[in-house]
């Protein structure tokens, strides 16, 4: 059963990772924030959608299953 948990957990931890890097690729400003012209942007907003959902459902997982030694 922990492999099974274990396996689902990496799985959602691998898809945030992958949103979440899709969301660093916009560009940023000298202070490391995104521009608000960047945030207005339809493709943006689909890759923070996407990157809250998959942080959420990581964290939610979480919640269910603590992770061993933590």
């Amino acid at each position: 059963m922990n492999n099974v948990i274990e396996a689902a957990r990496t799985a959602l931890h691998t898809e945030y990772q992958t949103v979440s890097a899709a969301l660093k690729a916009f560009p940023r400003g000298p202070l490391g924030l995104t521009p608000d012209s960047v945030k207005a942007s339809a493709e943006w907003k689909a890759a923070k959608r996407a990157s809250d959902a998959a942080f959420a459902a990581l964290r939610r997982f979480n919640a269910t299953y603590k992770p061993e030694g933590r």
